[in-house]
This record gives C-alpha cells, structure tokens and sequence, in this order.
C-alpha cells in the first residue's frame, strides 16, 4: 500500500500560532472525545488535518488535529505525530508516517 501524503491546502486564521490546513491522499483514524460523561471514546476517520505550532509556556509545540475540508477543526485531541520541541509542521507529519508533496 502507498504511503499517505499531505498537501498543503492554506493557511488558516483565528489560530494562536502558525496553522495550516493538508489534505491527505486517503483518510487516517483518530480518537473522538465523548459527548457524554463516561461515555467511552471512538474512532472515526478524515481526508484532512490542520498542524498548528506554538510557543506554549516559552516551549515549542507543534500539533496535527482532524479537520473538516474548510479547515475548522472537529475536535482538539490531537493526533498521532504531535510533538513538543520542534515548531517545524513537516517534523510532525513525518512523524505521523506522512509524506509531504
């Protein structure tokens, strides 16, 4: 199987950092916060993620969160290839296992 690629989409606004918008070439899992207390967590899937960096409490912090295809984001539990130590957004999806076109 290939392996999945993200392309850069737009930048987006409203973001207390630097966050843009991906596409990616097919969609990937994440984890859906509960609507209701204990409520357990589930799965779903999107074709799009936006990567924000930021400087939180003077440390650098970039993270992937699912999207819907106009860049709002669906929830803020953040995704697999979200690290601490880096603003850099390529560091983190090649972290997640994406290529980047």
């Amino acid at each position: 199987m290939k392996r999945i690629t993200a392309t850069y989409v737009k930048e987006l606004s409203g973001w207390k950092g630097d966050a843009r918008l991906y596409r990616l070439s097919r969609a990937v899992t994440y984890q859906v916060l509960p609507t209701a207390q204990n409520s357990p967590r589930h799965k779903a899937t999107t074709k799009h993620v936006v990567v924000s960096s930021v400087m939180a409490f003077g440390f650098p912090e970039v993270y992937i969160f699912p999207a819907h295809k106009d860049g709002t984001p669906i929830n803020v539990l953040e995704m697999y290839g979200s690290r601490k130590g880096t603003l850099v957004h390529e560091v983190a999806l090649s972290d997640a296992g994406w290529d980047i076109t």
